[in-house]
């Protein structure tokens, strides 16, 4: 990726991100045929997988088995993980792993962000751009073999081939924009002509709109995948969010009990008045807040360096360099007494006057304690640095 390319620049690159959406977001496939083995070998790589298999401490659900469209049970591919009188399921035994891989299963890295650097910082990178939820899952497909049947997705996806290919069979739209909650469906193609067939190679990129029905097969070796799952805001989300701030308001917690009474008409005439008054505070600036803080609460943390970070801290002055981590997605907010920053799961509350300063702090990507502004005091400035290097928002 070069220095000028945003994260999603480079996914869909040579295409532009107006035409993009314009044309096809939700709407239609889009293949970009690249073969470029190397494409995406800063995100992942088969050697990264390897080395990964190669560990002794997996535990599910970090992965899972699927072959011709079922679930491999665990206890094919797992063992019971004792430790004193401790006892858990889901510790992976790598022999029993590979002999269902052997036998055709696929390996579904469910969780795969958090055990690789670079697709964690993949992923987050790509949460900051877009500024909603992504899910990374990676698939590792035997030759001559399939995973899932086909079906439809209730969201779209992004496919990222990284290792050998993998040939996608796409039928027709099942259901047109599918929510959440309309659930994962299995679609009947056995004996149906699929409507488009694509072999991606290494470097390539296929997106796969919400509802279309779709399955994929290897033919002549191993493939590795990466699917990105992508969780956009609806318009029924902003609205949920509006729905929410009701609570606060007494008069949509009481009952409406008239028409127990037989008063149908007042009952009328309640429902259109507090209808007009839910329409009159529909706020998007509270809405979008309530909708980030979603984002903010889930985002994957990037402990890189946490640990040396705290060895040092004695070291910090007013002229160590500190860096912000960039991909971090955060708030500042302010009330009578506090300034507040939340970030990851966490609020973290300052006096109120600390609210330039972290302003500033959150505006640069590398500065100083003796260049904050907002705050006066040496102490001040190196006592909220070392809580933000602490929390993991500032790293040395």
């Amino acid at each position: 990726m070069t220095t000028s390319q945003t994260i999603f620049d480079f996914l869909i690159s040579p295409i532009n991100k107006n035409d993009f959406v314009s044309k096809y977001w939700d709407k239609e496939f889009f293949y970009i045929p690249r073969n470029d083995e190397n494409y995406y070998s800063e995100i992942l790589t088969i050697n990264q997988m390897n080395e990964f298999l190669s560990r002794n401490d997996i535990r599910y659900p970090t992965i899972r088995l699927a072959k011709d469209g079922s679930e491999v049970p665990l206890d094919n591919y797992s063992n019971i993980l004792t430790f004193g009188n401790y006892a858990a399921e889901g510790l992976i035994n790598i022999d029993k792993l590979f002999s269902c891989y052997y036998d055709g299963a696929t390996i579904v890295h469910q969780l795969m962000k958090y055990s690789v650097d670079s697709l964690s910082k993949f992923t987050n990178e790509l949460e900051k751009h877009f500024g909603f939820n992504v899910e990374t899952t990676v698939y590792l497909t035997p030759e001559k073999s399939q995973g899932f049947t086909a079906h439809y997705d209730t969201h779209s996806v992004f496919v990222l081939q990284v290792y050998g290919s993998k040939t996608w069979r796409l039928y027709d739209n099942v259901k047109d924009l599918p929510t959440l909650d309309q659930h994962f469906v299995k679609a009947q193609y056995k004996d149906t002509e699929p409507t488009q067939t694509i072999k991606l190679l290494p470097g390539d990129l296929l997106y796969v709109p919400r509802g279309l029905a779709h399955d994929a097969i290897t033919t002549d070796g191993v493939s590795l995948h990466i699917t990105l799952g992508v969780f956009p805001h609806l318009w029924l989300d902003y609205f949920k969010a509006g729905l929410q701030n009701l609570k606060e308001q007494i008069a949509f917690r009481n009952a409406p009990m008239d028409y127990f009474l037989g008063d149908e008409k007042k009952q009328e005439e309640k429902f259109n008045q507090l209808l007009d008054t839910f329409l009159s505070d529909l706020n998007e600036e509270n809405i979008l807040q309530v909708l980030s803080e979603k984002v903010i609460g889930r985002q994957m943390k990037d402990g890189t360096n946490r640990l040396l970070n705290y060895t040092r801290r004695k070291s910090i002055d007013a002229n160590t360099r500190l860096n912000r981590r960039k991909k971090i997605i955060f708030k500042i907010s302010q009330d009578k007494q506090n300034a507040s920053l939340t970030f990851y799961n966490k609020t973290l509350d300052f006096p109120l006057n600390f609210l330039d300063a972290i302003k500033f702090i959150t505006s640069l990507d590398s500065f100083k304690p003796s260049e904050i502004v907002g705050l006066t005091d040496e102490f001040d400035k190196l006592k909220l640095t070392n809580k933000l290097i602490d929390e993991g928002f500032l790293t040395i």
